[in-house]
């Protein structure tokens, strides 16, 4: 029955938990009028009462929804703090539609608090701005954004299991811009080993149109010799365009995102929520292709002209050094 479970919108680290719930909820509903000791064992098999169980069983019989499991999702990992005053809101919303959701959130952080405070009012912490600009971006035009071919790593907070331990997946992404659309992506388990940016490429070319518009690459984060094999501007070039965290935000579909390796919580700490599992490799990546399409699904079509890539040193030999 597994592979006929569809896990859309049940967060990764729960996928062991409800692939087991799921087990005993098809047992229970095999069973032909169990009687209250029957349903007394299968509902403490699953943490519930026995009336919630009737009602599960009858939904999972009829929809066999994996999402509407209790314990799909783990709960917000954040607290929320107290409610944000209207006005402290409707600051924030005018700065974030003043300044384009695309902003340096910095920036926008800097300019909510002045006006809050001239105001005599207490500004909404960073975070919040930070949710309030992600759903801004989402519907967001960026039309006015250069069209290129943005290569760039984030960390995906999932635990994964790797060598006895677990770890966050780090993961590179060709981003097609205005259109933000994710073109390739190579995943890294291990913390030593590095993604590979030849697959990356590769990714990128099979997305290509022959005849179509060049777009220049740029790979703000690779070393002076790569972007110099592959074609992509210099570092000095790049001044000033708009980075993967601005463009892609802070999740990919809906797995949570860091961008910087030495600031993500512990993969341990993932594991903290109630039922939360590391995964093995083979789900995880499973995970993150799923959180691409998710998040691809959400940006504009690409240009019906199509594009090629400025991709210098095509022959195999060059590209191989970039692994």
């Amino acid at each position: 029955m597994e592979n006929k479970i569809d896990l859309t919108g049940v967060d990764p680290a729960r996928w062991p938990e409800i692939r087991r719930r799921v087990a005993v909820l098809d047992e229970y509903i095999a069973i032909w009028r169990p009687d209250a000791e029957t349903r007394q064992a299968y509902a403490d098999r699953l943490d519930i009462s026995t009336s919630t169980l009737f009602t599960l069983a009858r939904i999972w019989r009829k929809d066999r929804s994996a999402a509407a499991l209790p314990g799909a999702k783990v709960k917000d990992r954040v607290q929320k703090g107290p409610r944000l005053d209207a006005r402290v809101i409707e600051i924030a919303k005018a700065v974030i539609a003043e300044m384009g959701p695309m902003a340096r959130r910095r920036d926008v952080v800097a300019e909510v608090t002045r006006r809050c405070e001239t105001d005599g009012l207490t500004p909404p912490s960073s975070s919040s701005l930070s949710y309030m600009m992600m759903a801004a971006r989402a519907g967001a035009d960026t039309t006015d954004v250069e069209p290129e071919i943005l290569i760039a790593e984030c960390v995906l907070k999932i635990p994964v299991q790797h060598d006895g331990g677990i770890a966050m997946p780090r993961v590179l992404l060709a981003m097609l811009l205005p259109e933000r659309r994710i073109l390739a992506a190579d995943i890294a388990f291990d913390p030593d080993s590095p993604t590979s940016l030849t697959k990356v490429l590769e990714g990128v070319e099979k997305a290509e149109a022959p005849g179509a518009p060049q777009l220049p690459l740029r790979a703000p984060n690779r070393s002076p010799l790569e972007r110099e094999i592959i074609g992509a501007v210099s570092a000095t070039e790049g001044t000033g365009k708009p980075t993967l965290a601005r463009m892609l935000g802070p999740q990919l579909g809906d797995i949570p995102v860091s961008y910087k390796a030495a600031t993500a919580l512990s993969a341990d700490r993932l594991l903290a929520a109630r039922h939360s599992t590391a995964i093995g490799p083979e789900d995880a990546t499973r995970a993150i292709m799923e959180a691409v399409d998710k998040h691809n699904g959400r940006m504009p079509a690409p240009s019906t002209a199509g594009f090629t890539a400025g991709i210098g040193g095509r022959q195999p030999k060059a590209r191989a050094a970039t692994r």
